[in-house]
């Protein structure tokens, strides 16, 4: 305890030294020599200490470099990078953020399992005067409508919270801006990092034409139009500037609004060069809008020459007639010769005892449409999604699955999110994973709670290049988790949410390779970039294991975490999550694959 109090102590004077590095009475030499000398002190005291790897009270090193808020505390008083190295080996975090060109986002911002919450504008539309500035995550939030003067006063309180924050500020999205106040925007000059920019309402046309030109250094790779009013896109010449609302730097435009409200840039689609953009985006809205009238589809096709690939998602919700439902979707929509076209399908299986099935009806191919056809439509589906309610039980003896037929005819799906209980039965399971094609890359399975190591081996053996594998609701005595990276030989990345279970500790710790010989240290990392184990918390006897393995492992920033959450996680109980990953961004990755 006394050792643990003198090393506060010598932290807390280097920290001292740092606080005061900018002030005009101490030279940069007596500043950096005052560090220097408090560090070797505080390391050296942790590295002679014997007993010091055997404590569980956390070092004040360690406080440090579990706290990534106060580590960017620290290093934003020395914005320099040069003068950061004076303090770099405090901790390995430390280290990593020292290092860094700029001190942006937080180091363990993927802990954050929650995504940000989009901010909802009709919480604010009762009064439409009221000016919003705000950020939101990374993600800062616009709408001002008013011309009043407190408004320049507002904006200019809310100047130095904007700038501070300028490499957070990832997401830009607005719901409006009157001209009046675009040259504040001007003078601002904070969206260096802005990733992505979203118009969010229909009063957002004078701000998409504007915000590009009046702020040179806002140039996104991304831009996303919620809605817009078409009726307000000329200019006072009678045409429309293309370059203002869509810059250089534009790569993807995402449309998640009805088609009827875009339809008018099929009249300038000749005034943008052919491949000018690389991706195009339509959500499930505009391909219902597209679906029920044949003018916007004709428009679709003369815009998507300026796109070099055109992704589009939509949902099917039925009970049968899957095939005729999901083939009449997809062969209606026709794209310019020179752009790729490819589906992200989820299919939503609700049972309906309204409904009867027929096998002679339900899922038949329809009449009006070609074998060639169908087969080129489903050659288009790169993602699918199939699940199902808890009510999808007791179907008739006569139904027969669809599913193994149509994703043997999906030879560029890459990525399939199912739920096994939509197969029934075990012949349909069976035969869905000999079928899969051997281009899927990304898997997750629901509802596994039957699944054996023996159906993973099947699966393996139809796609041998699997990347990235989530298991939900899996007994542990069914599946070993050594055997997973044995079975799939180029697996990346694995998920297993396992079900409650007395033995899921020992198979995690078996895993991982720790016991008291081991003084509950992983010795050995498992060869994977990502690892996430979730299971029911522990009693506290266990759940100190873990908290004792994460204590005696060699840390590095993100790579091995232990979490405990109190709100519900998939499953009606209290969950431990554990991670192991080779960096912070692999869990990003994982969740864009499976959200």
């Amino acid at each position: 305890m006394v050792m643990i109090e003198r090393d506060k102590k010598r932290f807390l004077k280097m920290f001292d030294a740092c606080n005061n590095y900018n002030k005009e009475e101490t030279s940069i030499t007596m500043k950096e020599n005052v560090i220097n000398d408090t560090y070797s002190e505080f390391d050296e005291t942790i590295e002679n200490n014997s007993d010091f790897t055997e404590s569980f009270t956390l070092t004040p090193a360690e406080i440090i470099g579990r706290s990534s808020d106060l580590m960017s505390l620290i290093i934003k008083m020395l914005p320099k990078s040069k003068d950061r190295k004076n303090i770099k080996a405090t901790c390995r975090s430390f280290y990593h953020l020292c290092f860094s060109k700029n001190n942006i986002m937080p180091f363990f911002k993927f802990k954050d399992r929650k995504p940000i919450k989009k901010f909802f504008w009709s919480s604010v539309q009762k009064n439409s005067s009221k000016s919003i500035f705000e950020i939101l995550g990374d993600t800062l939030v616009v709408s001002m409508a008013s011309k009043h003067w407190s408004t320049l006063k507002f904006l200019e309180n809310r100047k130095e919270m904007v700038t501070s924050n300028a490499l957070y500020i990832k997401n830009l999205e607005i719901d409006t801006i009157d001209p009046v106040h675009m040259k504040y925007f001007e003078e601002l000059n904070c969206f260096n990092s802005v990733e992505c920019v979203t118009f969010d309402s229909e009063n957002s046309m004078d701000a998409a034409l504007n915000i590009f030109y009046s702020c040179p250094t806002l140039r996104p790779h991304t831009i996303k139009i919620s809605s817009l009013n078409h009726k307000r896109t000329l200019d006072e010449s009678g045409l429309f500037d293309i370059a203002r609302m869509f810059p250089t730097s534009i790569k993807h435009v995402y449309f998640d609004c009805d088609f009827a409200e875009l339809y008018w840039l099929d009249s300038f689609a000749y005034r943008i060069p052919a491949k000018h953009f690389e991706t195009l985006h339509l959500n499930n809205l505009s391909f219902i809008s597209l679906r029920s009238n044949p003018v916007f589809l004709r428009k679709l096709s003369n815009i998507s020459k300026c796109f070099k690939k055109i992704e589009i998602s939509f949902i099917i919700l039925t009970t049968y007639k899957v095939v005729r439902n999901l083939i009449n979707s997809l062969s209606i929509i026709n794209v310019h010769r020179d752009t790729s076209l490819s589906f992200d399908v989820s299919i939503d299986l609700r049972k309906d005892n309204s409904e009867h099935f027929d096998p002679n009806t339900s899922e038949t191919i329809p009449d009006n449409v070609s074998m060639d056809t169908i087969n080129s439509s489903l050659l288009r589906v790169n993602k699918l999604h199939l699940k199902c309610d808890n009510r999808w039980v007791n179907l008739p003896s006569e139904y027969v699955s669809p599913f193994p037929v149509l994703v043997q005819k999906m030879k560029s799906l890459t990525t399939l999110e199912l739920s096994v209980k939509a197969l029934v039965s075990e012949e349909s399971f069976k035969n869905t994973f000999r079928n899969l094609p051997n281009t899927l890359l990304n898997i997750k399975l629901l509802d596994c709670t039957n699944l054996k190591e023996s159906s993973l081996e099947l699966l393996a053996a139809s796609c041998k290049n699997i990347y990235y594998l989530s298991l939900d609701g899996v007994k542990c005595t069914y599946i070993s988790l050594k055997k997973i990276p044995i079975i799939f030989k180029n697996l990346k990345g694995f998920s297993v949410i396992y079900m409650t279970h007395y033995k899921n500790l020992e198979v995690v710790t078996s895993f991982l390779e720790v016991n008291k010989k081991t003084n509950y240290k992983i010795s050995k990392w498992p060869e994977l970039d990502f690892l996430q184990i979730i299971m029911k918390k522990p009693k506290n006897r266990d759940k100190m294991i873990f908290e004792r393995i994460e204590k005696m492992t060699p840390r590095r920033c993100g790579r091995f975490l232990v979490e405990c959450h109190c709100e519900n996680y998939k499953i009606n109980c209290e969950v431990l999550e554990i991670i192991i990953q080779k960096s912070t961004t692999c869990y990003e990755t994982f969740t864009e694959l499976f959200p």
